[in-house]
């Protein structure tokens, strides 16, 4: 079946803050600096599932534990902008 131009431009992944977005939020740092909050180093994208898992459980997935995996999953695909090209979809 083929996708129409909708389908292959529909994000199914959220893109989620390692260092949390507000203070009060997941894994909230008010010392992180404001202007690295919405920086390509301070996003990871998941699935809608795990986005919501990391965020309910956030101190279980800490801010070093999604650092490790976004730099595991980077390593995997040989290319340190794999997720970034995603982004500029």
């Amino acid at each position: 079946m083929e996708a129409s131009t909708e389908e292959e431009r529909k994000q199914i992944g959220k893109i989620g803050h390692i260092v949390g977005h507000s203070d009060k939020g997941p894994r909230g740092d008010p010392n992180y600096p404001r202007d690295k909050l919405e920086t390509y180093e301070n996003w990871i994208l998941l699935c809608p599932t795990c986005h919501d898992t990391v965020d309910a459980l956030d101190s279980r997935y800490t801010v070093a534990d999604l650092r490790r995996l976004k730099a595991e999953h980077e390593r995997s695909m040989n290319c340190g902008c794999a997720i970034l090209s995603l982004l500029r979809c």
